[in-house]
């Protein structure tokens, strides 16, 4: 017969999770292993001079003593309550036997501390339970969520609209244009009559929404939206592509005499006063006209050259109009000199941001700064970003200035941490181009590591044009940038295709709400339902989301009725230097979002 060895069997014990301990008939603690002293908080001196009960709290103490003299007779588990040093009460199972050592009887028990299972089965229970009501609550409500479902799919349908319509105008947009002028110009390559393309610009529209805000400027343009279609007719068609752009097709018209005549009806109808409530405003417009087939035999090549024609006709002192013509060569060398300028920009401290703030529409503190480029040329002033970047993009120059960006953004982010505000952070847009760069998410962690800062106090803004390409490749490198730790925003929601479907595969965190959505959420209840019905769905995916360009209070309220996370717009601040920012900082907004509040409640009750 084999024989134990006790300092073995002494040595195991030490090596359990569960407390061993040996009492005496009068309760006293006899001994106890190594688990006893983790578990209640005592030392082992101190537990041999305790007895049981000083370890039970006082509610199990009356209840426990039949329950452990037929465990010990019976060699059962049992459970019940033991006691911290701290005072805590927490589940035990325990496991005794009566047993008498040199006629001295003993017990000894095996206590297994259970409330790390207790509060899993606790949980899982929970969680069964609401498993078994929310089944119970869709099979009650299954025409609810039929009826839920077809409003979905119809503004889903919205959504899709979209790709062809102009939210502010109603008018087709760029891309119902390209096909109409394909199928325009295939047509007319079968002997058809020809036609005419007008560019028209609005003047100076940049001053009225400087001075006046966006919404007159939008007022505007809706006014000489319907102005055009209704000068050319059901015949025509005039879609906005642009801010302050439109291009009008009028159809079966080859006699450059009646063109001519067409324009100027057109002019008359747009150049004119418009009341602006605070004021009378004189609108001018430049007007580029190309005639198909003779100019262009493509749709991108006919938009080409009629915007040739129009930047011809503003260099000539805007409100005027100009033809195409073989020889117009002005505005591709305009874009020849500012290409060329953007690449000396950098090294000509040419180029600065500003930030404009992004705040917290629960209590109007400064959540972010989104920087924004601008260019002030050393020959032609301010350029507008709208003029220069397209440029920048198309001659990957903008690798180049978006590297620069990101780091002015980094020093910026930097001067946050050191103020003690990291978690305020950085927006920087990203183009498509910058994108696709197989070396954009090294570059961009060599230069957050050179200004010591985190990935985390930078969110990328990309728009949906940077995914067009090739969505598989773009979600890839979108998920390495989140993996690094950067915040990542998909920007201009809804100014094209923008599906809620897809947003199910991009690593995005945050949705900008693009300004179409916001210029009449205050006074259009459907746009306010459309508006929140986004955001709810966008709230489903765990998505935060921005709305931009709030300008008016009745915009802040209606967008806090939306719970729309975090707001941004002129009503807070215009874009300023980093210096004007960094004041910003201990001013905040709350008093807006109080009172924005405070409407909301009055409206609930």
């Amino acid at each position: 017969m084999r024989i134990i060895d006790s300092d073995l069997f002494s040595l195991a014990l030490e090596q359990l999770r569960d407390v061993v301990w040996v009492v005496d008939r009068e309760g006293r603690i006899v001994s106890v292993n190594k688990a006893a002293e983790l578990i209640y908080g005592y030392s082992r001196t101190e537990l041999t001079d305790m007895r049981v009960h000083d370890l039970r709290p006082a509610e199990a103490v009356a209840s426990i003593e039949a329950q452990l003299k037929k465990a010990q007779e019976e060699g059962i588990l049992f459970r019940t309550r033991h006691r911290r040093r701290s005072g805590e009460s927490f589940p035990v199972e325990v496991s005794s036997r009566r047993l008498y050592h040199n006629e001295r009887e003993l017990v000894v028990s095996v206590i297994r501390d259970i409330s790390i299972r207790d509060a899993l089965e606790a949980e899982l229970q929970r969680e069964h339970q609401e498993l078994l009501a929310a089944h119970e609550e869709l099979l009650a409500s299954e025409e609810e969520i039929r009826q839920q479902l077809d409003e979905l799919l119809q503004k889903e349908e919205f959504v899709r609209r979209l790709a062809y319509h102009d939210s502010l105008t109603g008018l087709p947009n760029r891309t119902m244009l390209m096909e109409y002028l394909d199928k325009e110009l295939t047509t007319v390559r079968a002997d058809a009559a020809g036609g005419a393309v007008f560019f028209v610009d609005v003047d100076d529209l940049k001053t009225v929404n400087d001075n006046f805000g966006h919404s007159c400027g939008d007022k505007i343009i809706s006014l000489i939206g319907a102005d055009l279609a209704d000068e050319l007719g059901p015949g025509s068609l005039v879609a906005r592509i642009g801010g302050d752009e439109f291009v009008a097709v009028m159809r079966g018209v080859s006699d450059r005499r009646t063109v001519e005549q067409a324009v100027a009806r057109l002019k008359e109808r747009i150049c004119r006063d418009y009341d602006l409530g605070m004021c009378i405003m004189n609108i001018s417009a430049s007007i580029g006209i190309a005639m198909y087939p003779g100019d262009a035999q493509t749709a991108e090549e006919l938009l080409k050259n009629v915007d040739m024609a129009l930047y011809e006709a503003k260099r000539e002192g805007k409100c005027t109009w100009r033809f195409f013509d073989a020889k117009l060569r002005t505005a591709v060398f305009e874009n020849m000199v500012l290409k060329q300028g953007l690449r000396e920009a950098v090294q000509r401290k040419e180029l600065h941001l500003v930030f404009q703030p992004l705040l917290d529409s629960r209590n109007g503190t400064i959540a972010a700064f989104e920087s924004l480029l601008r260019w002030s040329h050393g020959d032609f002033g301010p350029i507008p970003p709208g003029r220069f970047i397209p440029l920048a993009e198309e001659s990957g120059d903008i690798l180049t200035i978006g590297a620069w960006v990101f780091e002015e953004a980094c020093r910026f982010a930097a001067r946050l941490r050191d103020l003690g505000r990291e978690s305020i952070r950085v927006n920087v847009n990203v183009s498509p181009r910058q994108l696709a760069a197989d070396d954009f998410t090294a570059g961009l962690l060599r230069t957050v590591a050179t200004a010591g800062i985190q990935p985390g106090q930078m969110e990328l803004e990309i728009t949906e044009t940077a995914l067009i390409s090739s969505m598989e490749k773009c979600v890839a490198k979108l998920a390495d940038l989140r993996s690094a730790g950067f915040h990542l925003a998909l920007d201009d929601f809804g100014s094209g295709y923008s599906s809620l479907t897809y947003l199910k595969s991009l690593p995005v965190e945050t949705v900008k709400l693009d300004q179409s959505f916001i210029r009449e959420i205050a006074g259009d209840p459907a746009q306010q339902r459309f508006v929140r019905s986004i955001v709810h769905m966008a709230h489903g995916q765990n998505l935060r989301v921005t709305a931009e360009g709030v300008e008016t209070p009745e915009q802040l309220v209606a967008l806090k009725e939306c719970d729309c996370d975090y707001m941004q717009g002129f009503i807070f601040s215009r874009p300023v230097p980093a210096d004007t920012a960094m004041e910003l900082l201990a001013q905040g907004f709350p008093q807006l979002m109080v009172s924005a509040a405070e409407n909301c409640e009055d409206k609930a009750s």
